[in-house]
């Protein structure tokens, strides 16, 4: 992602582990969002939580909740 954009460019990935909210306990609480989820995080690491934006395959990404819920080409 450092080739890209300005810290508002997008990129899909899927998560390899749960992602805990700050302060959180892993092992201990439910995690915000499971392994194997897909999310948008820019290349100032940032996940992004919620809202419509285009990532960098210029496909239009739906999140709710960390997780992108649909994908769109972006006509």
């Amino acid at each position: 992602m450092d080739d890209y954009g300005d810290g508002s460019t997008y990129q899909r990935v899927v998560l390899e582990y749960d992602l805990y909210e700050r302060g959180d306990t892993p092992g201990v609480d439910e995690p915000v969002v499971a392994a194997g989820s897909e999310v948008l995080i820019n290349e100032n690491g940032k996940i992004k939580r919620s809202g419509t934006t285009t990532d960098v395959n210029d496909q239009r990404v739906r999140v709710s909740d960390y997780v992108v819920t649909s994908v769109e080409d972006d006509d």
